[in-house]
């Protein structure tokens, strides 16, 4: 199975028309208190490849995550300085091979609404640069930036399980309050508002009949997760839009975001000790740079995988 991207079609020229309409505005710099405990992070191909990581970039005053980036990589860009070319050499762009790679970024794991220009730089402010194909999925949100969407909110996070008193719910709850965010555990049946990040924990089976869930069935051009789940497990992509070998017992952290809802996270598995280990991941140290993890028992892998020869 492989999930094809076009050459430069109406969804990669969309793509590309939003990142630009984003970053078109103006760069938002004053003179104002340089932020505290920011971090920035550069990559390539939905996380795979390391370039940069420094959790004391250079910044001054009320620096946009433009100046961010500027001040601490060689940067090239198009549009009047408005939209990121390269990074430290890597181009963006279409590729000898027909496809496109282009420069995004996320601001505490959730693709920013405003464009890099525009955007502000604010305390513990996680930012990330990937160059990804983007014709494989629209990401909105990822994992790799934990704890940081959660401490963004008032309220923290509005877990909802499939069994509140087992063992992925209760695992979750002990991850989320040993960082510092409120949680607490409500049914899936529960039909209050959600407040603060929606979190949903449990099987598969039981999470599929839920609204926010149903993007990640309809797979990665919806969800914006390269991961799948298909009759008798769950396929993963790579980053060049490849899937591999059926995972038929698995574990996964994921992040959704669609336009015009918020965040959602996908705390699930094939089955509720499945979803328990994928509970356990929760941890800072194990979701860092990550896009989205397959877990299965102990063993944590990126999602998608690396590329495949």
């Amino acid at each position: 199975m492989t999930l094809r991207a076009r050459h430069v079609g109406p969804g990669a020229r969309g793509v590309v028309a939003l990142a630009v309409a984003l970053l078109l505005a103006g760069c938002g710099l004053g003179a104002g208190e340089t932020p505290r405990d920011v971090a920035l992070r550069v990559t390539d191909d939905f996380g795979g490849g390391a370039i940069s990581d420094s959790g004391h970039p250079r910044l001054e005053g009320e620096d946009t995550v433009m100046r961010l980036l500027r001040r601490n990589a060689r940067v090239q860009t198009a549009y009047d300085g408005a939209f990121v070319t390269a990074i430290d050499g890597r181009d963006g762009g279409e590729r000898t091979d027909g496809r496109r790679r282009d420069w995004l970024f996320f601001v505490d794991g959730v693709q920013a609404a405003k464009g890099a220009t525009a955007t502000r730089v604010r305390d513990g402010d996680r930012v990330w640069w990937d160059r990804q194909d983007t014709a494989l999925a629209p990401v909105g949100a990822v994992v790799g930036s934990f704890p940081a969407p959660f401490h963004r909110v008032a309220d923290g996070a509005d877990v909802r399980c499939a069994d509140p008193s087992g063992p992925a719910c209760r695992t979750t709850i002990e991850r989320l309050r040993a960082v510092g965010v409120s949680a607490r555990a409500r049914t899936l049946a529960d039909r209050s508002p959600v407040v603060g990040v929606r979190v949903l924990v449990g099987p598969w089976r039981s999470l599929r009949a839920v609204e926010a869930a149903e993007p990640f069935a309809r797979g990665p051009r919806v969800s914006g997760v390269l991961a799948v789940p298909v009759r008798g497990g769950v396929a993963v992509y790579d980053s060049s839009g490849r899937s591999g070998p059926l995972v038929r017992r698995w574990g996964l952290v994921a992040a959704m975001r669609r336009r015009g809802s918020g965040v959602t996270w996908l705390v699930t598995g094939s089955t509720e000790a499945d979803a328990a280990s994928a509970a356990a991941a929760l941890r800072e140290t194990t979701l860092r740079g990550r896009f989205a993890v397959l877990v299965r028992g102990a063993q944590v892998d990126p999602v998608p995988s690396g590329p495949r020869r």
